[in-house]
This record gives structure tokens, sequence and C-alpha cells, in this order.
């Protein structure tokens, strides 16, 4: 996965910082100076729940956008592969940004959505609360438009906590809350009737698309949020769950268990730059997520199980954990058992969908792969 290169392009347009690269970093050195040091209060303040985005704003532009954007990106191919009944091509996708900031979210999802269809038809329409968010938000808007993209773009400045008043009377086809329901709701869950009111502005078969930081308190958030919304019936719980018991994870005692997904990609140059003194981890994009749909039917469920924990190698064997109806289930290969059937098996990542045929059930939280076990990555 890679950041394309005209959102490459613009980021660096928009900040002052065309054409860097290793190369030309010398000429940048003071300004790079200052946006690592902003990086730094960033971070810091993050840590001690204090939100000052705004007061760093090229400093959280030109690292969280392409961050975001990509999160976003492959949230959306998820969907297109897992449920891709979710995203029929239509004459327009109509796309509501809640506490859009920048607008990564909304922009990661017109990329995504143009490469199912081609056309990339799309009116974008982004709520919140920082007018100097807003403003780059409409820039690169604008920037994207002239570079012959077709999409139209409104922006509103609302105080997203009294979310009732602040949504247009409309319905859209996607409503996306991108790394913002950590910033507008600072409860320990997240409310149902404030998530009911975002459900309630989806057209039939839409989809609501959550993501928030890979942190246990957020990410036992949307846990519990998908637990409520299964228990009352209230809405389809699409991705990343493939199936509609108690989550497998809330059911084990301990707190000290999260979903979250780790996945890999390949930053750009700009970003390898910034980084540099700073030694964060910006290989992998960590992330949890939860996409909820507004739906009368019934939809079929993919096969298969979800992976949830990364392959852990020991001596003698391998093992992952798995995600299933029964609760989570811990997959062991012995080394002495792999076979051209179970090959695949060294290959898992966390979040992969596998299929499993002829698996041996020791008990129903421990199942071993045996010779004969086929695996197969979906």
């Amino acid at each position: 996965m890679t950041l394309p290169l005209s959102i490459c392009e613009e980021i660096l347009a928009s900040a002052g910082f065309e054409g860097l690269s290793d190369a030309t970093e010398s000429s940048h050195k003071k300004r790079l100076r200052v946006i690592r040091d902003q990086m730094r209060e960033l971070s810091s303040d993050f840590a001690e729940g204090i939100s000052s985005e705004s007061r760093y704003s090229m400093a959280y532009f030109l690292y969280n956008f392409p961050l975001n954007f990509m999160k976003t990106l492959y949230v959306f191919g998820e969907i297109s592969i897992r449920r891709p009944d979710f995203l029929t091509p239509r004459q327009r996708y109509r796309i509501l940004d809640i506490g859009c900031g920048e607008g990564a979210g909304m922009y990661g999802a017109y990329y995504a959505l143009k490469s199912l269809d081609g056309s990339g038809n799309t009116r974008l329409n982004g709520i919140d609360g920082s007018r100097k968010m807003l403003e780059r938000a409409r820039d690169m808007a604008a920037r994207l438009r002239r570079r012959g993209e077709d999409l139209t773009a409104g922006f509103a400045n609302r105080d997203l906590t009294d979310i009732r008043n602040a949504l247009p009377r409309k319905r859209y086809d996607i409503i996306i809350c991108s790394n913002s329901l950590a910033e507008i709701i600072r409860e320990e869950t997240l409310p149902n009737k404030y998530i009911g009111i975002l459900l309630g502005h989806l057209c039939e078969n839409g989809i609501l698309v959550i993501i928030e930081p890979a942190l246990k308190k957020y990410a036992r958030r949307l846990m519990q949020l998908r637990d409520d919304l299964v228990k009352h019936k209230a809405a389809q719980v699409i991705l990343p769950c493939l199936h509609r018991e108690k989550c497998s994870l809330l059911k084990i005692d301990s707190r000290d268990e999260w979903c979250h997904e780790s996945v890999a990609w390949k930053p750009p140059a700009f970003l390898r730059i910034l980084n540099k003194g700073l030694n964060r981890e910006i290989d992998t994009l960590k992330f949890t997520y939860l996409v909820i749909a507004r739906t009368k039917s019934q939809h079929v469920l993919p096969e298969g199980y979800r992976v949830i924990s990364g392959l852990l190698k020991e001596k003698g064997r391998m093992r992952i954990f798995l995600c299933t109806e029964r609760g989570r289930v811990e997959l062991v290969r012995l080394n002495r058992s792999k076979s051209g059937k179970n090959l695949l098996f060294g290959r898992i990542h966390k979040g992969d969908l596998i299929k499993l045929h002829d698996i041996v059930v020791r008990n129903p939280d421990y199942w071993e792969v045996n010779f004969q076990t086929v695996v197969e990555i979906l």
C-alpha cells in the first residue's frame, strides 16, 4: 500500500515543501526542525488528552493526513473485498465526514470509490469544529479539482457534541468518523443515542465507518458498541466482525484484550524525512475500526475466520488467535505437522481471513492443524 502520488504532491505543495526529498532536505532544515518540535508537542498533548491540532496545524497535517488517508483507504478496500454488496456502483456517492478535520477520511474514501468504478463522481460533505482545519480541507478539495478530479465538496463549522443540531436534514450513502469520536466524546462508552442519530442519516444499505486510534480505551469502546448494536439489532455490523455473536475478546474476563489492526504499508519519502529523530513506527498503520450498515435485510456473512493476532513463532510450533462465533480460539501448528496442504499457515498475518478444512478441535478454544488440515487465506 502506498499513498497516491497526487496526494503526496498536494500535501507538500500545501505545506510549502514542494520537491522535498533526501537530496533537498538540507535546504528545508530550519522548517523541518520546527515541524518536528511541533510533532513532539502534539504527541505529548494527545497523551494528556489535550486537543492542539489547530495550534500545530501544519505538523498535524503533514504527519497525520497521510496516515489517516491510508487507514480509510484500507478500510474501504476491506469493504469492497469482504462486503461488496454495500459498495455497489451508483451515479453519485453522497458522503458525510463527521469531524472531518483536514479531510483525510473523505478524500481516502473518494480515492477508494474511484478505484472501484472509475468514475469518482462524489459529493463530499465535511463538518468540523475548527475553522482552521476546515480551511485545509477546502484547500485540498480545490487542489484535487484542479487536477481534474470529479468531486464536489461542502464544509460547515459546527459543534459536534450537539450532533442532532449539527447535521443537515439529509441522508447519505456513507458517513465517516475518522479519528474524530475520540475528540468529540470523552466518556468511557460511546452513547448509543449519538450513534443512532448518525445511523438515522443513512440511506437504506448506507454504511457508517468509524476509525479510531488503536489504544485500548478507544478499541474497547468500539467493541462494546458493536455488542450493543448486535444485542438490540439496531443495525448490522459488517466489518471487521464476521459473525453476529458476542465479541470474542469481550467474553474474556481480562480487560487487557482489545481488537485493532496492524497494516504494513510503504510510507512516502517525505514522511520518512519528517520522522528523522522522532523514531516513530511509521511502517505500520495501527488503528481500530467498525463498519455499521443501515439495512433491513440479513446479508450473508463471509465464510472463514478472522485472524486477530500476529503469527507467533515458538520452539516447535507456530500459533495464531482467531475470532469465531464460539469466542477467541488459539490455532496451533506443530512443526512436525507442516505439509503442502497447510503450508500457508506460515504466511498468515493479522487481519487475514482464513478458511480451514479438517481441523482438529482439542477443546472449544484450542484447535490444531495436523498433516491433513487444509489452510486457505481468502
